[in-house]
């Protein structure tokens, strides 16, 4: 996710969602740090 500027976390549907930079999500979501959990190809 972080290297995507502009992230919409899940909402409930497509009428309820908020746009938030990946700074703004990690601040509000009180992360501790990112953790990678995916394989480069």
């Amino acid at each position: 996710m972080i290297q995507f500027g502009t992230v919409y976390p899940a909402a409930g549907d497509d009428h309820s969602a908020v746009r938030l930079s990946v700074d703004e999500l990690e601040q509000i979501a009180g992360a501790k740090g990112w953790v990678d959990v995916c394989k480069e190809a």
